[in-house]
């Protein structure tokens, strides 16, 4: 193992799925993230393996979707829609482009 990280501090509870992209230079990772009152949704981050920085995060519900990679510079993530009361709900995946944290 060259690296390794605790995603605690970021508020998780654990990680439960990452994926590299193509070329071998980023690391998706997706976990649950644990919220007040109890509350958990999901969130994804991309990790630079060139400085082990985290570069973006975002978050991903449902948290059992995980996200992955579209290409280079895209990856997919959930986003829950309620449509009614409480038992009616619709879900759909989008496209997300990250950018530098750095940036913002």
């Amino acid at each position: 193992m060259v690296h390794s990280s605790s995603m605690r501090h970021f508020n998780w509870g654990y990680t439960q799925f990452s994926q590299f992209n193509a070329d071998d230079t980023l690391l998706l990772v997706s976990g649950v993230y644990l919220g007040p009152h109890h509350s958990s949704s999901g969130e994804i981050t991309v990790i630079s393996l060139e400085n082990y920085t985290l570069l973006s995060c975002v978050t991903n519900k449902p948290y059992d979707v995980f996200g992955c990679w579209l290409n280079e510079t895209h990856l997919v993530s959930g986003n829950l829609h309620w449509i009614g009361n409480m038992t009616s709900c619709s879900g759909s995946i989008k496209p997300f482009r990250f950018w530098s944290m750095s940036a913002l």
